[in-house]
């Protein structure tokens, strides 16, 4: 995995066989406010337009198309969830030996 950064925008990048995985930090967003960052949270009081645009920064920035992603829904809690197995045809990101330390809520 390697930090990238292009218009403002850093992200964390690791290459995929067929794919790629970005890991964006709160830097480089238009929100403002309580949400002031690269807010891409859909449930939360930030305004819509500007999630949208926080999106398309990071696209932009990653060179993706918006349309193509996939993104994760994060629980903030105590509980430990366990997956047994995986789901067929869902590509599985397996970390690094030594992963760089990374919190998706830095600035």
């Amino acid at each position: 995995m390697e930090w990238r950064e292009r218009e403002g925008v850093p992200w964390l990048e690791a290459e995929l066989l067929g794919g790629r995985a970005v890991f964006s930090t709160r830097q480089g967003g238009v929100s403002t406010g309580p949400f002031a960052s690269l807010n891409l949270g859909w449930v939360t009081d930030d305004e819509p337009e500007n999630v949208y645009e926080n999106r398309r920064h990071l696209a932009r920035g990653a060179e993706f198309e918006p349309a193509n992603a996939l993104t994760g829904f994060q629980v903030h809690g105590a509980d430990i969830l366990r997956h047994r197995g995986r789901a067929e045809g869902v590509p599985y990101l397996r970390p690094p030996d030594n992963p760089p330390e990374a919190d998706g809520h830095a600035t």
